[in-house]
């Protein structure tokens, strides 16, 4: 069966959080609780605002990530 497209999405926002390993962050970020990020990390069901909360602060923070490189390279 083909992966839908919201599981898609959730699956490179679990990829990319535990590569980062700044839960808190991004928790903070998407302003949802801890708990709810380890949830969301584990496979646990999750509403489609925090979904959406979590996608959006991944895609800041991956931002945050590529710009500090780019600057780093100008040094």
């Amino acid at each position: 069966m083909e992966e839908s497209e919201i599981e898609k999405i959730a699956r490179e926002c679990r990829v990319k959080i535990l590569r980062w390993r700044n839960r808190q962050l991004i928790a903070d970020m998407a302003n949802i609780h801890l708990n709810t990020l380890a949830r969301f990390l584990s496979g646990g069901e999750l509403t489609v605002s925090n979904l959406i909360a979590i996608e959006l602060a991944v895609a800041k923070y991956q931002r945050i990530i590529e710009y500090k490189n780019l600057c780093y390279t100008c040094e």
